[in-house]
């Protein structure tokens, strides 16, 4: 009986936090975990589920019990499922923000900014303005493929990250 309540108490830990750091959703901890995990790293969805799964055992099951070797390895689990989920949930409520709108800036600037050199270089050749140094016709040829790689990889990632921002 002892093992019981430190087995329920530990996952009830865990739900709760899921619930007040995550706004997870659900009947049960299995739920909850599936309705965050795409915030929380695999390992964790994992574990999460390995503990809802030994709470359910330990309640509905009769006669199952833990080994006491067993119940130390399913408390360390514990203690290292809430030492992940608080720097998971550090890592979503102050940097991840950061770094989406880093991503999207920086996407938006290079598909906003290569197609103007783009347009420019050949602009200004076409209307023979001279430029700063001596024009070669290679080196139009190099700015263009580097531009339109640049364009590129901002697409991408905007595609990235309009993916992640949707889940």
């Amino acid at each position: 009986m002892p093992h019981t309540v430190l087995i329920v108490t530990r996952a009830k830990t865990i739900e709760s936090r899921l619930v007040r750091e995550f706004g997870a959703q659900g009947r049960g901890l299995h739920e909850k975990v599936d309705s965050v995990a795409d915030k929380l790293d695999d390992k964790v969805v994992r574990a999460c589920h390995y503990v809802a799964t030994i709470r359910n055992k330990t309640m509905h099951e009769e006669g199952f019990a833990l080994s006491d070797a067993d119940l130390k390895g399913f408390l360390k689990r514990c203690d290292w499922i809430d030492r992940s989920i608080r720097l998971e949930s550090v890592w979503v409520t102050t940097w991840r923000p950061i770094r989406d709108v880093l991503v999207f800036t920086i996407g938006i600037s290079v598909v906003l900014l290569v197609p103007m050199f783009l347009i420019v270089r050949p602009l200004l050749t076409w209307l023979k303005i001279p430029d700063a140094g001596p024009r070669h016709f290679w080196n139009d040829v190099i700015i263009t493929a580097l531009a339109i790689l640049a364009v590129l990889i901002g697409i991408a990632i905007i595609i990235r990250l309009n993916r992640k921002l949707r889940r």
